[in-house]
């Protein structure tokens, strides 16, 4: 599990510990096409780490967006709020996805301030990029909850 972790775009710029910290918070799981794996007002309880397959997220605000990488993640803002899914997760294709402890990352973010700030960086260089239509900018420090 720690090769596609360090192929992640939210992770890959960790440093070993802390890639291994992902690894121990986190189960690989394989998915069937049409599985869902979060629907929204569910408790958030993971974030998804794409292996194989695709994942499609649909939003309430009626967006969507497809995950086909491997390494492309689902997680924060484009999934929960206040512990919360606000979107649903729905397998495209057969594949594997790693399902990472949303409690667990949120735990590493808050305890590690450098893990932390480089997990949201490449998060949000990441969605900027893949998720135009996400409101930009989280700050750790403000009143937003995963």
């Amino acid at each position: 599990m720690l090769d596609i972790v360090k192929k992640s775009v939210a992770f890959n710029s960790l440093g070993q510990a802390d890639l291994e910290g992902i690894v121990q918070i986190s189960e690989k799981r394989k998915i069937q096409e049409g599985e869902i794996l979060a629907e929204e007002k569910q408790r958030a309880a993971f974030y998804f780490l794409l292996v194989s397959g695709a994942l499609m997220i649909s939003m309430d605000s009626e967006k969507a967006c497809v995950l086909d990488s491997a390494g492309d993640f689902a997680g924060f803002d484009l999934l929960s709020s206040k512990g919360l899914y606000i979107s649903r997760v729905t397998s495209l294709l057969t594949g594997e996805v790693v399902a990472v402890s949303r409690n667990g990352l949120l735990d590493i973010i808050g305890e590690n301030s450098s893990a932390g700030e480089i997990i949201m960086d490449n998060w949000q260089q990441f969605s900027a990029k893949k998720f135009p239509f996400l409101k930009s900018g989280i700050d750790l420090a403000g009143d937003y909850q995963y």
